[in-house]
């Protein structure tokens, strides 16, 4: 059984919008931490936002890596404002 968190919908500006994370795709890692629910994706994030990070997802039954690149400062202090995790919708598996 895969873990992990499945993105439901990808808002339209943020790191993800600009990867090639796509919905559907299931986070499995995060710079090689599993990635359980939500809160281990925000922990990751908010130690690491001015870092590129590597995630691991699972597409179509095969496991990608792929990289997924920081914002800048303000834009991202605009998004912990409005409580987004990377601007996914993300459902627990």
């Amino acid at each position: 059984m895969v873990r992990g968190m499945a993105i439901r919908k990808k808002l339209h500006n943020g790191p993800a919008a600009r990867s090639k994370l796509m919905i559907n795709d299931i986070i499995t890692q995060i710079n090689d931490k599993e990635i359980s629910d939500c809160n281990d994706i925000k922990n990751i994030l908010d130690k690491n936002y001015e870092k590129s990070l590597s995630f691991k997802i699972l597409r179509d039954k095969k496991i990608m890596e792929i990289l997924v690149e920081p914002m800048d400062d303000i834009s991202y202090i605009k998004l912990l404002e409005k409580n987004y995790i990377m601007n996914l919708n993300l459902y627990k598996l």
